[in-house]
């Protein structure tokens, strides 16, 4: 239930564009930037994480743009805590088998290794202002 909560805050946070109670902004950078620069900046540092081929990349990209799109439009939404914790999951879930056939064995391995350990610093940095 604890994993729950911090899961909906992170998704929550990561939607509305600020931490906790308002008290800690995330980058104007990131708040400010289009759907089209978050993916070419992620299919950057995929590029060089997962050490993507040239083939690989405008595929990488074209998902990371799909996505950041779908968020971008569900962020927009007048919709409950609870359903955009459901949506953005249900995204990840599409991207994530999106990606399978783009990635190596190997690099879905690393990427599946990364985006947890990204997972387990944001909700460590939600807790600490929290607390």
């Amino acid at each position: 239930m604890k994993k729950m909560f911090k899961e909906t805050l992170l998704i929550v946070v990561l939607l509305s564009g600020t931490l906790a109670h308002g008290q800690h902004k995330i980058p104007e950078a990131v708040r400010s930037s289009t759907p089209e620069q978050r993916a070419s900046a992620l299919t950057e540092v995929m590029k060089q994480e997962l050490t993507l081929s040239d083939d690989q990349v405008p595929r990488i990209h074209e998902v990371n743009l799909k996505y950041a799109e779908l968020a971008e439009a569900e962020k927009d939404k007048n919709t409950s805590k609870r359903e955009k914790f459901s949506r953005v999951k249900e995204l990840d879930m599409q991207k994530e088998a999106d990606l399978k056939p783009v990635l190596t064995d190997d690099q879905l391995e690393e990427y599946s290794k990364h985006k947890k350990d990204y997972m387990q610093k944001m909700i460590e940095k939600l807790e600490e202002s929290l607390e």
